[in-house]
């Protein structure tokens, strides 16, 4: 899946475009959306 950010909101943000990709994936983190599972082979 893709999540397409419009321009404007990325210049809205004040961000660079990895900047604000960061910011959402920290975002996810902290509000227990998103977790990373390390494998163990």
């Amino acid at each position: 899946m893709s999540l397409v950010i419009s321009e404007d909101i990325v210049q809205a943000s004040g961000l660079s475009e990895k900047e604000l990709v960061l910011e959402l994936i920290i975002l996810l983190f902290q509000r227990k959306k998103l977790v990373l599972v390390k494998r163990l082979n």
